[in-house]
């Protein structure tokens, strides 16, 4: 197919006969069209590239059938995830190939969309104006690649002291991407400082969507063929990140391996603290996109992808309990990871709450103001004092009202006993680390047990109960050990 002037000339063969018919310009056609990307040919919108490499990609272009009289088309626009990247002189000819830019070459695991568009604006609020298409690139995976992240932890070399793979045996592989290089920058994090997966400086407190992989062998072993793993994710608490499992929880690593599972520590934005341009949590979906990943590349990690199970303890725990209930797959995305299921077998939670809802933590668990109360004395805002959902309760996440028939099996552990809350709810110096109070409370109301009984309800009202258990007063330790009976349950 060629194109001059914006009719498109086809040849049409007949026995004997070749007729060339001239499309008017009113004719449908291809506005934007991209052929290959590193060489293959893309396919619904998706094409794998080689990672941490620049790479060619091709397209071509026809003028719009029916464009606006006051629409010139003199330039082609490139956006990245959304975002405007460049723009290019059209040139001679309307076919193209251009060389991706190496300083945006994809890291194992990480995916971007990549729009073309055609169609002069003056602004980007004129985007909608564009004629584009998109297609997913998705930095290739395979045992091949994943060694780029492939390291012993002795060799680290990060100055902290912690039992590692090379004492108890397992492959790790470190800061692998599973979404798109969403770097944030945090000022409240305290955990130990490492550099980061682009090379960024300890002590930069820079965070990105990957994980740390942990994988049983012994000695220098990899990932190998044996039968598939059951897979554990794991959560970290609030103000930290992944690395706490590989120093502070480094014995339940070693635990959760010595009984032939596969590890994957991970790090995700906190839903009460990040959030985007429009104040709106951008968190939610972190701890899901990681199922989703790990179930479209089961055969890479040899895990069996029905049988993953979320845990962890205080944040990590809270957001692998709303993950649990949460079903992201989306058939007619052009994303293969997208159209994953983010179902999973089992969660088992430590400290964690069932609700983010400022609204339902503070209705059911505080003291209500009245017109007197001193704002010092408003125990409302003793939990997240800055927010509001105003009774939407799913902006922040609240799994209690996602529990279904398919709810997964779920265990959680407290450190303390529930509250009697039948007298009287919280007050402001019932409460631990109340703002704007000295008073040190006795209850810690993030990690409130009572988060555990209204689970229980939510499933027993599905009929369900046997599908979740609770115990209070638990050490983390025996968390970890009674972790192994849960999923050898499953």
């Amino acid at each position: 197919m060629g194109v001059i002037f914006g009719r498109v000339i086809r040849a049409i063969f007949s026995p004997g006969l070749m007729i060339l018919l001239i499309v008017s310009a009113a004719a449908p056609a291809e506005t934007v069209k991209i052929q290959t990307v590193a060489g293959l040919t893309v396919v619904d919108r998706f094409a794998v590239v080689p990672p941490q490499e620049s790479f060619r990609l091709t397209y071509d272009v026809s003028l719009p059938a029916e464009p606006p009289e006051d629409m010139s088309f003199n330039f082609h626009y490139f956006y990245r995830n959304g975002k405007y990247l460049t723009k290019t002189s059209r040139g001679e000819g309307l076919g193209w190939a251009i060389n991706h830019p190496a300083s945006l070459a994809l890291a194992v695991g990480e995916h971007e969309i990549l729009e073309i568009c055609i169609g002069d604006v003056a602004t980007l609020a004129q985007k909608p104006q564009q004629y584009c298409q998109s297609v997913v690139l998705q930095s290739d995976v395979s045992r091949t690649t994943l060694d780029l992240h492939y390291v012993q932890t002795a060799d680290l070399g990060d100055g902290y002291s912690y039992v590692g793979c090379a004492v108890f045996g397992c492959a790790f592989y470190q800061d692998v991407f599973f979404d798109s290089d969403h770097p944030w920058t945090n000022d409240y994090r305290v955990s130990p400082d490492f550099p980061g997966p682009r090379g960024e400086p300890a002590g930069y407190h820079r965070n990105n969507l990957t994980f740390d992989y942990y994988y049983p062998g012994s000695g220098n072993a990899k990932i190998d063929s044996s039968s598939p793993k059951t897979l554990i994710i794991l959560g970290h608490p609030a103000n930290k990140t992944k690395e706490i499992f590989r120093v502070d929880y480094a014995l339940a690593i070693e635990f959760l391996i010595d009984n032939n599972y596969a590890v994957a520590a991970v790090d995700f934005r906190h839903p009460l603290k990040e959030f985007d341009a429009h104040r709106q949590p951008v968190a939610k979906d972190d701890m899901a996109r990681t199922v989703q990943f790990f179930k479209q590349y089961a055969t890479e990690f040899n895990i069996n992808p029905n049988k993953i199970v979320l845990a962890g303890t205080s944040l990590g725990g809270g957001m692998a309990v709303y993950t649990g209930f949460r079903e992201l797959r989306d058939l007619s995305s052009a994303d293969p990871i997208a159209r994953q299921s983010s179902r999973v077998a089992g969660v088992w939670g430590y400290d964690a709450s069932t609700s983010f809802s400022p609204t339902w933590v503070r209705q059911n668990f505080l003291e209500p103001p009245t017109p007197t109360t001193p704002a010092e004395l408003n125990a409302y805002y003793c939990y997240y004092s800055y927010l509001e959902d105003y009774g939407n309760l799913q902006l922040f996440g609240h799994a209690l009202d996602l529990v279904d028939a398919a709810a997964p099996k779920i265990g959680l552990y407290y450190a303390d006993e529930p509250v009697d809350l039948s007298e009287h709810k919280l007050t402001v110096e019932d409460v631990r680390y109340c703002p704007d109070n000295t008073s040190s409370g006795t209850y810690d109301l993030v990690h409130l047990p009572n988060f555990a009984e209204a689970m229980i309800d939510a499933y027993q009202a599905q009929g369900l109960g046997d599908r979740i258990e609770a115990a209070y007063g638990q050490p983390i330790t025996q968390y970890y050990y009674d972790l192994v009976g849960f999923v050898n349950g499953l």
